[in-house]
């Protein structure tokens, strides 16, 4: 089955190891990005949104699995799937000119915006329909990381920009991982 899902032999065998494999590439992202070491940053941040790709299509695939059955109401992943990882402006339509003009390294949600919490299943269908070249970060004075993620409206949905802070998701992703 790895040689059908996995031709390259580059993603991780477990979502476990790939949220650990996410922490570290953050961390490293961040060094090479302070220490202005932009050709390695871009090198890492590349590898960092394949391991996101591969993550959200994971879980979302274990969560659609597990709505069919008749004890997901109770599921662990289910209520996991509600935990924070950030936040989210709703309606971005107000804010989309301020997102689009951050410097790369430099984005921020607005203070005067108005912002929702952001679990993780929000954030994964967030980072699934995420607009490619609308992905802007921050790294604060302790290195905290957070990415930020344009996405197009749909289903009903308005246009939005989400702040997903890289800890908690992956912290919150390996909670989601071990109730699968």
């Amino acid at each position: 089955m790895d040689f059908l899902a996995n031709k390259t032999g580059t993603s991780p065998k477990t979502l476990q190891e790939s949220f650990r494999k996410l922490k570290n590439l953050s961390s490293g992202f961040c060094d090479s990005w302070i220490n202005n070491d932009f050709d390695d940053a871009a090198i890492t941040s590349g590898e960092a949104l394949e391991l996101l790709d591969h993550i959200q299509n994971e879980l979302l695939r274990h969560r659609d699995d597990n709505k069919a059955l008749p004890n997901w109401a109770g599921h662990p992943l289910r209520s996991i799937l509600s935990l924070p990882v950030g936040k989210f402006i709703n309606d971005s339509s107000e804010y989309k000119s301020t997102f689009f003009s951050y410097k790369e390294g430099e984005a921020a949600i607005p203070n005067s915006a108005i912002t929702t919490t952001l679990n993780l299943e929000q954030a994964l269908n967030k980072l699934k329909h995420r607009v490619s070249q609308a992905v802007n970060f921050s790294i604060s004075s302790t290195n905290t990381h957070m990415i930020y993620i344009y996405t197009n409206s749909g289903m009903g949905h308005p246009d939005s920009i989400s702040e997903l802070n890289i800890n908690e998701f992956c912290h919150v992703g390996k909670q989601a991982s071990n109730s699968i």
